[in-house]
């Protein structure tokens, strides 16, 4: 699970891109579960959000899981889900609460741990 926490920017994203890639080398493809419960703005442009829609996804084909409680949050991973399946990527689910979202990846009791940057 990756969480996000106060202000949401590109550089954000690319750091996390990075990071999943680094992940990915080392545990192999995984689903992907990102909390925007702590995200108290976002500053990416519309068009940067579009652009950032279009691109492949990092790790391809892997189920990705967004919960993003807020509307305005949850309107933004709406729009980035469909710019994703117009460029055929697979399209994240979004959800609005950790339930859904533990429940979408059939998760009991999960115990996530810290990973070092």
């Amino acid at each position: 699970m990756t969480r996000f926490v106060g202000i949401f920017r590109r550089e954000v994203v690319e750091a996390q891109m990075v990071a999943a890639r680094r992940i990915a080398v080392i545990e192999g493809p995984s689903r992907a579960l990102y909390d925007f419960d702590s995200v108290e703005a976002v500053d990416i442009p519309a068009a940067s959000l579009r652009e950032m829609g279009r691109l492949p996804q990092t790790l391809p084909n892997q189920l990705r899981v967004y919960v993003m409680p807020r509307p305005e949050l949850f309107g933004m991973g709406r729009t980035f889900a469909t710019y994703q399946g117009l460029t055929g990527n697979r399209e994240p689910l979004i959800f609005r609460t950790m339930a859904e979202a533990y429940a979408a990846l059939d998760l009991k009791d999960p115990d996530f741990q810290s990973i070092e940057p």
